[in-house]
């Protein structure tokens, strides 16, 4: 501002575009950035949106030391124009948070974040970065190609729904699971989807949301309407207790067993 002060008084025609308030702090091990608009915020100045929840790898997932990075993006849900963002993990947050800030700044969508060319290598990023990945993720809802289901909602549902799986069996039993669900790994969705003739409406989770979005499509050629839960377990599991009550409550993050 003083430097737009300044170049006002001295006959220069400068201004300052909004603050779009980010930031980044340290808490403890975890490093936490937000930038733009806050649910809370939009949700007080009218402003419809649309959230997707994904967590993603700082880098390559087999270089040594890969950690998760969770994601809450906002977005316009006609054409798809950012609003914010907030991220929260161990290492990479600070790079995301400050590509995202940029993008907002310029208008950009979920499409120009989905095609941006970012530095890659395996210590650095994956080869899809995450931002791509909440470009890819943003982009299919707006285009209507995922049909995703929010926590709060699935909370109400699940119990009247039909709950499907879609993680490796081994996977499931490392991380968890919800009660009443069935587990249908992606592979053998196919065989399960000829065959079933579910009660209601299909619900659809993974570890973070992205074979459970391929299974909605799956679904769909045998003419079944399913949604996936945006997210995922980790979502789940991390923000609502054991009577399916939520709970304010951020996950630590998980850390890759790179010698697997």
């Amino acid at each position: 501002m003083g430097r737009v002060a300044a170049n006002d008084i001295a006959g220069r025609d400068d201004r300052l575009d909004p603050v779009l308030d980010t930031s980044i702090a340290k808490v403890f091990d975890l490093d936490v950035g937000t930038v733009g608009d806050t649910a809370a915020a939009l949700d007080e100045a009218g402003q419809a949106y649309e959230a997707v929840y994904t967590s993603q790898p700082n880098h390559a997932e087999y270089y040594p030391g890969a950690s998760e990075i969770d994601f809450k993006l906002l977005f316009d849900l006609d054409d798809g124009t950012l609003f914010g963002a907030q991220a929260i993990g161990e290492s990479g947050v600070d790079k995301r948070i400050d590509v995202l800030a940029t993008a907002i700044a310029h208008r950009d969508t979920v499409f120009d974040i989905r095609d941006y060319d970012l530095a890659y290598a395996p210590p650095y990023s994956a080869a899809k970065d995450p931002v791509n990945m909440l470009g890819m993720i943003g982009a299919n809802v707006v285009e209507d190609i995922a049909d995703i289901v929010h926590l709060d909602e699935f909370l109400e549902r699940k119990d009247e729904a039909t709950v499907v799986d879609t993680r490796p069996p081994e996977m499931r039993e490392a991380q968890g699971r919800i009660d009443g669900d069935e587990n249908v790994p992606l592979g053998e969705l196919r065989e399960w989807a000829a065959d079933a003739n579910p009660d209601g409406e299909v619900l659809t989770y993974c570890k973070i949301g992205k074979s459970s979005y391929m299974a909605t499509r799956v679904l769909a050629e045998y003419g079944i309407t399913a949604r996936s839960l945006t997210g995922g377990y980790y979502r789940y599991e991390y923000a609502a207790t054991d009577d399916g009550e939520r709970v304010e409550y951020v996950r630590p993050t998980h850390i890759f067993d790179t010698q697997k």
